[in-house]
């Protein structure tokens, strides 16, 4: 697949709402390989954390999103200077159902880590009152031979087996 262009379609789609609230959307790309994920999964985990930072970002800032490639991994950044994350609420965020947000339902973080999983990768939180918080994300891609397909593993993971 092709990460930059589901960055692109990102950007697109979330720009507007960025630009309502005052958010600066800021992309730094790297040197991307062509590697096999899957793009919709992959759009659907790195939405559910923008959605977040923009609702941290209410009333205006930056949100930088940075790839990078290393040792057969890709590194996606999505850092935002909001007023961060409560250092107590740090070790709930990817429980299902953890929402501090009157109108959440708590799954878009966990649903985000379970993608991430799905493609054997790895997702990382950092947060500060005075840096904003960052998420990091590090897939394989190096394995491009390996297809990864998370419906089968969707499917497969909800059958009963009696």
């Amino acid at each position: 697949g092709d990460l930059a262009r589901v960055l692109n379609d990102i950007i697109l789609l979330m720009r507007r709402q960025a630009e309502l609230q005052g958010v600066c959307l800021e992309i730094v790309p790297g040197e991307l390989p062509v590697f096999r994920f899957d793009p919709e999964k992959i759009k659907q985990a790195l939405i559910n954390i923008i959605k977040n930072a923009l609702e941290a970002l209410d009333s205006g800032g930056t949100l930088k999103i940075t790839t990078s490639h290393k040792d057969d991994n890709v590194t996606i950044s999505i850092h935002d200077n909001g007023p961060g994350i409560k250092q107590q609420d740090l070790p709930l965020i990817f429980e299902p159902f953890f929402t501090r947000k009157g109108a959440g339902t708590g799954l878009g973080l966990s649903i985000t880590q379970r993608i991430i999983e799905e493609h054997h990768g790895s997702i990382t939180v950092e947060s500060s009152s005075e840096a904003g918080t960052t998420f990091s994300i590090m897939l394989p891609a190096g394995h491009r031979d390996t297809v990864i397909n998370t419906q089968n593993a969707i499917r497969l993971s909800t059958l009963s087996w009696s």
